[in-house]
């Protein structure tokens, strides 16, 4: 008999009766590695892997980085150009403006060439950077539009002619094909062209992003159209309010009246710091228990002006017929290096909200101290009234600051 030692020992015994031959194997292994090598090992293995997975993210991060370093580059040449443009109006006119003929003198031709080929530079950079996912494709569309308006141009061929072999095959397909789309009024089939060449699907719904005619609209086209809708019932409905006036407060009446409206339809998420620092809450999270008497001595103050007051305040009211549906008190200080207009309250009645009643206020208000060569307007906002900062946004505000408390 053989033994065959593999860590361990196998043992082949023949059997001892008279029966047939079965083989029966005895196998014992004998391991000296123990549990704490196996964790070891494994741990090490982990940590190779995680190492190589944070490599690979760091690697993408720089990448992405750099490619978006590259893009804003881009981004400033075009800013460069169109700056260029405003201010060199004998060269960018000659492209730009109908009825103007390419200069005859060779130093002015040869100016207006090199105006074109900058342009035309630019837009090799934006194909080859969409190419290589560099530039994102709703962007890219946008250069797009630019390309079929330089095609459209009648003194642009005849530079581009001249100048064509300068640049790459890609380019060269992607603009003969703008000047033929451009030719026959075709900014579909361009757009498909360039979409087939550049490899982005996505360019292909961008001439029609917007437009509720296209059978295949992509998400944000979707999204728009179903906020187009929403905003053509909402106009509806404002059209059915019976008689919309918008006018200052004039009478004791009137505030009496607005102050009871703001203590009906006043809210927790309303509160900013500075309904706590002017007393009209208790903390963030709690009224004081007499605020509309407390706000009625507030708002009254725009009852108060004097001429030739350099502070002071205002309290405007809108109204659907008799019915008072919102407000908005104000303070103007103009005797100050920056004057300006701080917005304090601004409310509309809950069931009047999304109807373009917030929006026809607040540009009466703008219109109305705009006349009065003021430009600055200023306000806050409860951290969680996200209606409010949506809308106000809308309207072309933006964060100038953020506020800071703790209790001491």
């Amino acid at each position: 008999m053989r033994n065959f030692l593999f860590n361990g020992s196998i043992n082949r015994q023949a059997p001892v009766s008279d029966k047939p031959i079965t083989n029966i194997f005895m196998i014992q292994y004998n391991s000296d590695i123990n549990l704490g090598q196996i964790a070891a090992a494994v741990s090490l293995l982990m940590a190779v892997v995680i190492f190589i997975i944070k490599e690979i993210i760091d690697s993408k991060r720089e990448i992405r980085s750099a490619n978006r370093d590259i893009y804003q580059k881009l981004e400033l040449a075009s800013i460069d150009l169109f700056r260029f443009d405003a201010q060199n109006i004998n060269y960018s006119g000659v492209l730009w403006t109908d009825g103007k003929g390419i200069p005859a003198e060779q130093d002015k031709r040869y100016a207006y060439l090199n105006y074109v080929c900058q342009i035309l530079n630019l837009f090799e950079m934006s194909v080859r950077f969409r190419k290589e996912r560099i530039m994102p494709a709703e962007v890219f569309g946008s250069w797009i539009i630019w390309y079929y308006d330089l095609c459209k141009r009648p003194n642009f061929k005849p530079i581009w002619d001249e100048v064509k072999m300068n640049y790459t095959c890609e380019l060269r397909r992607i603009i003969e094909k703008g000047l033929e789309a451009a030719h026959n009024d075709k900014i579909g089939d361009f757009f498909d062209y360039v979409a087939l060449e550049t490899k982005s699907k996505q360019i292909r719904k961008w001439a029609s992003c917007g437009q509720t005619i296209i059978k295949n609209e992509c998400k944000q086209c979707i999204l728009l159209n179903s906020n187009a809708k929403v905003a053509n019932e909402q106009n509806a409905q404002s059209n059915n309010l019976r008689e919309l006036t918008i006018e200052w407060c004039k009478s004791v009446e009137e505030v009496k009246e607005i102050a009871a409206f703001f203590s009906r339809y006043k809210n927790i998420k309303y509160i900013s710091h500075g309904e706590v620092q002017d007393g009209r809450t208790v903390n963030f999270s709690a009224w004081r228990p007499d605020i509309e008497n407390f706000i009625f001595n507030d708002f009254n103050k725009a009852l108060t002006r004097e001429t030739g007051d350099e502070e002071f305040y205002l309290l405007a009211h809108v109204r659907d017929k008799e019915d008072l549906i919102g407000f908005c008190f104000l303070m103007v200080k103009k005797k100050t290096d920056c004057p300006f207009i701080e917005i304090q309250d601004f409310l509309i009645k809950p069931d009047f909200q999304r109807r373009g009643i917030g929006n026809m206020l607040l540009e009466w208000i703008e219109n109305n101290l705009r006349s009065e060569g003021l430009k600055n307007v200023f306000l806050e906002s409860g951290a969680d009234n996200h209606e409010a900062h949506s809308f106000f946004s809308k309207k072309g505000y933006s964060v100038c600051s953020k506020v800071f408390f703790k209790e001491i």
